[in-house]
């Protein structure tokens, strides 16, 4: 995309009403200024990051605190995400964040990207909930597939395990305020069209099933007159980070 591609999605979407929020693989310096010259284009204020190698992660604490005078000069928020590699536990994410101690770096908690590392959904977001700054929820059920192995696949939200209320309440009790991606973690069909038509059924049954959680009036569950503005759709037909 060319520089004037870039900022007409930003001029679209700001028209509309739409937050953008960036994403990209890997941590190195060369990646981050890529996409902090896209966010400049495009306007966006948040930029998903996850690394690509196992690092030290005191190598990841300095360079992300050297890091945080470009980020401040735009406001922009880094985003990191345990991502589906599983190349870090939420734990150790969460003391990475903890020596960064910044503001304007937190987290991208995915339900399920952890599942890999045998941490469940409700663990995960407990141990990144103080610094999440972007909730990528997605349902899934597990399916044994041979005596020694099982395998996670994505559903509709609401049709899955995932315990989405508490999960949604957890963040709540927290104290931060997220952006909510509603991830379709599903497969390709046969052709493009029969992908594009299951991904709108199932983001649209997701919807109204959030909805329904999030505009439930009964005592214990997460009270959200502000959460609907928050709450972004996103579908995918593959397996994101």
């Amino acid at each position: 995309m060319s520089t004037e591609d870039y900022r007409r999605v930003g001029e679209f979407a700001q028209n509309r009403g739409i937050t953008l929020e960036l994403g990209a693989a890997g941590m190195d310096l060369s990646v981050l200024d890529r996409y902090v010259r896209i966010a400049d284009m495009t306007g966006s204020r948040l930029l998903r990051v996850y690394p690509k190698e196992a690092e030290p992660i005191h190598s990841l604490v300095k360079r992300i605190r050297g890091y945080l005078p470009v980020l401040g000069d735009r406001g922009l928020t880094l985003a990191v995400e345990n991502s589906s590699l599983c190349l870090y536990t939420s734990r150790q994410l969460a003391k990475m964040l903890n020596r960064i101690d910044d503001p304007l770096v937190g987290a991208c908690v995915d339900v399920a990207n952890s599942l890999g590392l045998l941490e469940r959904p409700l663990e995960t977001v407990k141990v990144l909930c103080p610094h999440v700054v972007s909730l990528h929820l997605k349902d899934f059920c597990v399916k044994r597939k041979s005596i020694g192995g099982f395998m996670a696949f994505g559903v509709p939200l609401g049709k899955g395990i995932l315990d989405v209320n508490a999960v949604l309440n957890i963040i709540e009790k927290s104290g931060r305020d997220p952006n909510i991606l509603l991830e379709q973690w599903m497969d390709r069909k046969a052709n493009i069209e029969e992908t594009l038509k299951e991904e709108e059924e199932w983001l649209t049954e997701s919807v109204i099933f959030l909805r329904s959680i999030i505009q439930r009036p009964k005592a214990g569950l997460l009270r959200t007159s502000a959460l609907p503005h928050k709450l972004r759709e996103r579908g995918y037909s593959n397996h994101s980070p």
